[in-house]
């Protein structure tokens, strides 16, 4: 019924819905756990129901026969593109509004590019670079909240959504490097596996805990579901999707999470929007929009 390429399309569809969940679930699991523990908990939760539910599609034979070069690539990916990728946009979540969130988060095809210079060499476009100085601008007005936009003016939560946005890249990055050496399957097992265990130790160390009566609050518990569910969808149906979509392309579509984030933060949580945020939201999402299209050409 469906092409594979209209699926990956779909598919991108509800990973933009996973990524508002995720935010939701941050906000609703905060009320009773730590950040970084109630991400561990979400990742362990989407390792444990992706290897029993896919557990036949899992080939170990073709794991344990990857070269070290693939396994860098995927200890990059797990701990950095997912792991500290998913701490740092949920202590954003928690610290600013949920559309501040989403529309810095859109910067994600920006860092792409940059790292598709540095890593596979591709040439410099001045229109690209200038779309890149606007999205920077509306960057500062929605993070700042000034029309002359100042780093030292940006919130904390603002600074995690851009590191989170920057870890992101990496994820996608090393999806073009894994591609056709595991299935989607596979290459989501392992790093969530390497993010969960990166999470663990750091929250460890970090002296963070919990009490099993925290999920005595059904928001935690609701929180947790949602969390391990989007965990699970998010990056699987990523991997399918970039089998047959162009990764600028892709990411364009993460665009519809800005609607759905607007929605929610508008209808859930009571946030406004000013004129400083709507100007800044326009200028990242117009940037990013113009950006794709033009990669495409």
């Amino acid at each position: 019924m469906f092409s594979q390429r209209s699926l990956a399309i779909i598919a991108m569809f509800f990973v933009s819905l996973g990524y508002v969940f995720m935010n939701v679930a941050s906000r609703w699991m905060n009320l009773a756990l730590p950040p970084m523990t109630q991400v561990y908990l979400r990742i362990f939760g989407a390792l444990f129901l992706i290897g029993f539910f896919f557990r036949k599609d899992i080939s170990l034979h073709k794991i344990f026969t990857l070269k070290p070069k693939d396994w860098v690539a995927l200890t990059l990916m797990g701990v950095f593109g997912y792991g500290l990728m998913i701490y740092a946009i949920t202590q954003g979540a928690l610290l600013t509004t949920l559309l501040s969130v989403s529309v810095l988060y859109s910067t994600v095809p920006f860092w792409v590019y940059l790292f598709g210079i540095i890593l596979f060499h591709r040439p410099w476009r001045w229109d690209v670079i200038g779309l890149i100085t606007l999205s920077i601008w509306g960057v500062g007005l929605l993070a700042g909240r000034s029309w002359l936009p100042l780093p030292a003016n940006f919130g904390l939560g603002e600074r995690y959504v851009l590191i989170s946005a920057i870890f992101e890249a990496v994820w996608f990055i090393g999806i073009k490097f894994i591609e056709g050496k595991l299935n989607s399957r596979e290459l989501t097992l392992i790093s969530l596996a390497i993010a969960g265990l990166t999470c663990l130790t750091i929250s460890l160390f970090m002296g963070e805990s919990f009490s099993l009566s925290a999920f005595s609050n059904w928001r935690v518990v609701a929180g947790l579901i949602f969390g391990t569910l989007s965990n699970i969808w998010v990056p699987f149906l990523t991997v399918f999707a970039f089998k047959y979509l162009d990764e600028v392309f892709a990411t364009q579509l993460f665009l519809f999470e800005n609607i759905f984030t607007f929605v929610i933060g508008r209808v859930f949580y009571g946030e406004k929007v000013g004129l400083l945020a709507l100007a800044g939201a326009t200028a990242v999402i117009s940037s990013v929009y113009l950006m794709n299209k033009r990669q495409t050409i």
